[in-house]
């Protein structure tokens, strides 16, 4: 009773008090900046003529799947806060979830608008019902928690872990949680070398080597790097027309004339027709059709050993499609054996350029994580292409060192593509696309840490200044140490810390917000005589 005593006496302490009165605040404001941050960022707006009709024909983009499921999660923080914040006012269930509701509509309107400002963003009607729904579900999921059942479920599983929530035993967990993540990160970020890359696959332009996904169109020049090259060298090859330095090469194919194509590096195969030979060439490149591809005879393995060395490379080319409306994706260069085992493959499926991978944790398909870029492929006009691979990124120029696209396959992406693997789904490059994997990461990593934090804060109090250490070394700490793990190569991400310690603390707030209602309760139990095992 004593060290009951002990937790509730401690809850006068002025910061306990101060957490206590505006947690749901707190929370609320927190979900908020996260929102914003999430769908505003960088903030660089720019203006425009700001009209209604301007608004109306601004809400022409699609989502995909990825889009309308990270909407919702990313709103659900939302709606459990601000229905936590109105039920501690009094304001009645009925209400207090229409009003969130509400509010969460007019948030999501107000960030669908505001990203008419911003060129790197696009608003859609889809994106506001999907943001609502998230906010809706947030507060239903509220109701859910302080259901009187729930409540006896959490006491009385409260009091079956007694023995372990120890301060020691649960300082103990908290840092073999946070040297488990570490070691996760490590081990995904590891995951993305070319250490699997199979060394018998031929190197095909225009099919895959059983010959049932062609593409139609033509392709003028093809040369391959065994290093990423850097943005001065990108700018050169755009200003030479697609022409790397020799020396640095490990394949060059200048792709005219219409008999077999020598690597002017003398490393490689020739390539050679395979199906029908085309009898009329054009002299800028090779055109291949359903019929008639290139492919070497035998295996590209100086190709596949030089890079699986380096898990680095440069691919440069120029094509042109015969038909905007290709599907499959249709094969424009492939490293392959066959349509389910390649070590890369450029594609293109309708608009989109298609970039499969092969890593390990890609699969031998690169099918769990491959590159998807809309509006690539619009006409018959020439594109350059440069792609290039380093540290985990992909990188796609078109036609000039300005357009980029990049696949970062970080931890955080990689993760959930592995274990949750859609088959022929690949990830588009959509802000919240990328930005749903990212929360499921740091969901499942951050979340336990808010829960640990919370119990040692609660069931411990202390002083003010070791409560400011422990957040610090619970939360804080832990963030920046796996944000620097994750982009030692390029430097910290603030929104990327942002959102892992914005994780963490509303849970931290959340539970102990619970914990404490959970004391106090039964604190009460004890007064009447009904006895406590704490």
């Amino acid at each position: 009773m004593k060290t009951k005593q002990k937790y509730l006496s401690n809850f006068s302490n002025p910061l306990v008090k101060f957490l206590i009165q505006w947690a749901n605040v707190i929370a609320v404001v927190g979900s908020t900046c996260l929102i914003l941050l999430a769908t505003l960022f960088p903030f660089n707006f720019t203006p425009t003529n700001f009209s209604w009709q301007t608004i109306h024909s601004s809400f022409g983009a699609q989502s995909d799947l990825n889009d309308l499921v990270g909407n919702v999660l990313l709103f659900i923080p939302f709606g459990v806060s601000l229905l936590s914040l109105l039920i501690k006012h009094k304001i009645k269930l009925f209400w207090a979830i229409c009003l969130t509701t509400l509010t969460s509509i007019g948030l999501s309107l107000s960030v669908e608008i505001l990203q008419i400002f911003l060129p790197s963003r696009s608003s859609d009607y889809s994106d506001l019902i999907t943001n609502s729904t998230g906010g809706l579900l947030g507060a239903i999921g509220y109701c859910l928690w302080n259901l009187a059942k729930f409540n006896s479920l959490l006491s009385r599983l409260l009091e079956t872990l007694k023995p372990l929530l120890s301060r020691q035993k649960l300082a103990a967990a908290l840092i073999i949680w946070v040297l488990f993540t570490g070691f996760v990160a490590l081990t995904l970020q590891k995951a993305t070398y070319f250490s699997n890359w199979a060394t018998d696959f031929p190197l095909i332009l225009g099919n895959e080597a059983t010959g049932d996904r062609p593409w139609q169109g033509t392709i003028s020049q093809l040369a391959i790097a065994p290093r990423a090259m850097d943005e001065s060298e990108i700018t050169e090859v755009f200003a030479k027309q697609g022409f790397l330095p020799s020396e640095l090469l490990i394949a060059n194919y200048a792709l005219t004339g219409k008999d077999n194509y020598q690597d002017q590096t003398n490393q490689l195969p020739d390539l050679i027709w395979q199906g029908n030979q085309p009898q009329n060439q054009i002299t800028t490149g090779v055109n291949v059709t359903s019929d008639s591809w290139l492919s070497t005879p035998t295996p590209a393995t100086k190709l596949a050993q030089k890079l699986r060395q380096t898990s680095q490379f440069t691919i440069s080319t120029i094509v042109t499609t015969a038909n905007p409306q290709q599907v499959g994706p249709g094969r424009i260069i492939t490293f392959s054996s066959d349509p389910f085992h390649r070590n890369f493959t450029l594609g293109q499926h309708y608009s989109y350029l298609i970039f499969r991978l092969r890593t390990p944790i890609t699969g031998e398909n690169g099918m769990y994580t491959g590159l998807s870029v809309r509006g690539i492929f619009k006409d018959n006009q020439p594109i350059h292409l440069i792609l290039t691979y380093k540290h985990s990124f992909l990188r796609l120029y078109v036609n000039s060192p300005e357009n980029l696209h990049i696949l970062g396959l970080t931890p955080e992406i990689t993760l959930f593509r592995y274990l949750f693997p859609l088959e022929g789904d690949n990830l588009h490059l959509t802000k919240f696309g990328l930005l749903l994997n990212k929360l499921l990461y740091y969901l499942l990593f951050f979340v336990p840490l808010g829960i640990l934090t919370a119990l040692i804060i609660t069931l411990f109090p202390t002083r003010l200044s070791w409560t400011i250490l422990l957040f610090m070394a619970g939360i804080v700490v832990p963030a920046l140490l796996l944000e620097l793990l994750i982009r030692a190569e390029y430097g910290l991400r603030i929104d990327n810390l942002s959102i892992s310690i914005a994780i963490a603390t509303i849970t931290m707030l959340l539970v102990r917000n619970r914990l404490i209602v959970w004391l106090d309760s039964d604190n009460r139990y004890s007064k009447q005589g009904i006895r406590s095992n704490w």
